[in-house]
């Protein structure tokens, strides 16, 4: 095994001693999710991708923080509060929890009205530049929901300060943001006079540094599989994929070769025969994709 030299680790001897008992706390402990642990008790959440949250459970409650109930967060906040004044929580780590804890309140309360003015993150000296990339895409900063605003300055930091592909930023400026805005509504009349429900202290974002955990790609995330559906109100009789399959064989050899059986194929035929009829439409293409994503997972 080849070790790295990283900075403080000067000796190479020094470097294989760390990484081998780093390797074996983690090991032993299992990490900070508790994975190499079978026996600490597990969150067991059912997820959106339909599997079991593995995290450890807070001590004296059945979740992970997560996904706590909110009468077990207020619980959780009043038990941190008697340590604190028992003095066996450190000013700091009050501090540092109380400023998530902003940050999360004012989340949840974006959820039923995105208008409520605050923040969570701070870009600081990269604001320019995000205001510069947003405005090229069509999009005035100060006119878009608080909400919609705080999401996008983390989406821009996760591809531009984070080194991520940009796949994501041009899907989201593409479709979820614009989705988002119509939802959002217009500014209401009353948006000075809205308060978050508690201050939130904004995290300051700085450039990550070269081994910072940030630089690691985002894990893929699950998908639950989905029986595919046709598009509604789109004829599929034999004379039209008669027509359709020598026009396109190019095209769809490949999709129709994972299909398992005559249920599938028409699936496919229909998706892409509505993508044909209108190719502008976004309806057609989120259906087309979400087909070829199906029989890509099987």
């Amino acid at each position: 095994m080849t070790f790295v030299v990283w900075p403080g680790h000067a000796d190479p001897e020094l470097a294989r001693r760390y990484y081998e008992g780093n390797a074996r706390r983690r090991s032993e402990l299992g990490g900070r999710l508790g994975f190499g642990r079978p026996d600490l008790p597990k969150c067991g959440v059912t997820t959106r991708a339909g599997t079991s949250c593995r995290c450890l459970r807070v001590r004296g409650f059945e979740r992970c923080y997560t996904h706590l109930r909110l009468a077990d967060r207020k619980k959780l906040n009043a038990r941190r509060e008697d340590l604190f004044r028992r003095g066996k929580l450190s000013p700091a780590k009050r501090r540092l929890l109380l400023e998530r804890r902003s940050r999360t309140t004012l989340a949840a309360a974006w959820q039923r009205d995105p208008w409520i003015p605050g923040a969570t993150i701070d870009l600081v000296d990269f604001e320019p530049e995000f205001r510069q990339a947003m405005a090229y895409a069509g999009f005035a900063v100060d006119d878009l929901p608080p909400a919609l605003a705080d999401k996008s300055r983390w989406k821009w930091r996760r591809v531009q300060l984070d080194g991520q592909p940009d796949d994501a930023w041009r899907t989201f400026l593409s479709f979820d943001l614009p989705k988002r805005v119509v939802k959002a509504g217009e500014r209401p009349a009353d948006t000075d006079s809205r308060r978050p429900p508690m201050m939130p202290v904004p995290l300051v974002v700085k450039a990550p540094g070269p081994y910072s955990k940030r630089r690691r790609p985002s894990p893929t995330p699950l998908r639950k599989v989905t029986p595919m559906k046709p598009v509604a109100n789109v004829a599929t009789d034999d004379d039209m994929v008669s027509e359709l399959f020598p026009r396109y064989a190019a095209e769809l050899r490949a999709p129709l070769a994972m299909c398992e059986g005559p249920k599938d194929e028409r699936a496919v035929l229909t998706a892409f025969l509505a993508l044909m009829r209108d190719p502008g439409s976004a309806d057609a293409l989120r259906c087309w994709h979400g087909v070829l994503r199906t029989l890509s997972d099987r």
